[in-house]
């Protein structure tokens, strides 16, 4: 083990990081090692939400790796110890005895997957509510509608079109719509 301030992963039960990160928290706080921790990471990207129903955006949050955390702490006994305790970690990134810590360019690279925000995707895509697009694959391809709902989250529209003689929702992927030139 080191007294080196590092960063690490820590692979956990999928979809259980939030309360494995309160457990850790509250087992630091409760045996005094804070002074070992430096951070408690899940890395997620913020994602808008935009429907036409809602005149307000919402953020959803999509885990960037899910059953995972990552910490930076100084790596001991008592810290080692204090993570194995833990329910629903199954252990360091690594082999069993010798963790690997991760590298400059590893956090580098999660920083810019977390800072990935719903703007750039926004950018990339482009459609706006009240758009008029063209669905151009599937079954209801070459038919034209309206964008009532954009999920960034998701990368989905939801298009009101005319089928059958009724209006009718559906979605569809951004790629699988084009926007009509006005």
């Amino acid at each position: 083990m080191n007294n080196i301030l590092k960063w690490y992963a820590i692979n956990i039960y999928s979809g259980y990081e939030l309360q494995v990160k309160r457990v850790l928290t509250d087992k630091i706080r409760t045996n005094n090692l804070k002074n070992y921790f430096h951070d408690i990471i899940i890395p997620v990207e913020t994602f808008k939400n935009t429907n036409e129903d809602e005149p307000i955006h919402t953020l959803r949050l999509k885990k960037c790796l899910p059953g995972y955390l990552i910490i930076k702490c100084y790596l001991n006994e008592d810290v080692w110890s204090l993570i194995k305790s833990i329910p629903k970690i199954i252990g360091f990134v690594g082999n069993s005895k010798h963790p690997v810590s991760l590298t400059k360019k590893d956090i580098k690279n999660l920083y810019k997957m977390m800072n990935r925000s719903s703007s750039i995707k926004e950018d990339t895509n482009q459609f706006t509510l009240g758009e008029s697009v063209q669905i151009n694959h599937g079954p209801f391809e070459n038919l034209t509608g309206t964008v009532k709902k954009i999920d960034y989250y998701r990368n989905k529209l939801q298009v009101i079109v005319t089928f059958l003689g009724r209006r009718t929702p559906i979605d569809v992927d951004f790629e699988c719509a084009n926007k009509l030139k006005t």
